[in-house]
C-alpha cells in the first residue's frame, strides 16, 4: 500500500530513492519526491540526515523542485517492475519533512493543500 512516509528505490543506476509525502487524495494522487545528495541541492531546504532512514548515508536533500503528484496504483504497479520498496518512514521524521515542505515555499498552493 502507498502512503505517506513510503520510501521506495529505483532499481536501475543511479539507484535514486523517492519518498510519498501524502496520503492519497481525493483522486488517489500522491506527492512524490526525489532524494539526492544535498551537495547537489544546496538550495533545497528540506533534508535527511545520517539515522532519519537506513537509506541515509549522508545528507540527503528532498528535491522539491521535481515533486510530482503521481497516483498512488501507478506507483504501486511500478514497484515491482521499476522499483523496491523501503522500509517506511518513521512518522516523526516524516511529520517533520511534511512540516518543513509546507514551509519551504517551493510547492504550488493546491499540492501544501494535501500535507497534513
Amino acid at each position: 500500500m502507498i502512503q505517506a512516509g513510503t520510501v521506495v528505490q529505483s532499481k536501475v543506476e543511479p539507484y535514486h530513492h523517492f519518498i510519498v509525502l501524502t496520503n492519497p487524495n481525493a483522486a488517489g494522487e500522491v506527492l512524490f519526491v526525489t532524494c539526492s545528495d544535498a551537495r547537489h541541492f544546496p538550495f533545497e531546504p528540506v533534508r535527511l540526515y545520517e539515522g532519519d532512514h537506513p537509506f541515509v548515508s549522508k545528507e540527503t536533500a528532498l528535491v522539491l523542485k521535481r515533486t510530482r503528484r503521481v497516483a498512488a496504483l501507478k506507483i504501486a504497479g511500478n514497484v515491482p517492475l521499476h522499483f523496491e520498496q523501503r522500509s517506511p518512514l518513521d512518522a516523526a521524521v516524516l511529520r517533520r519533512l511534511q512540516s518543513e515542505a509546507k514551509a519551504s515555499g517551493r510547492l504550488p498552493p493546491a499540492w501544501i493543500d494535501d500535507l497534513p
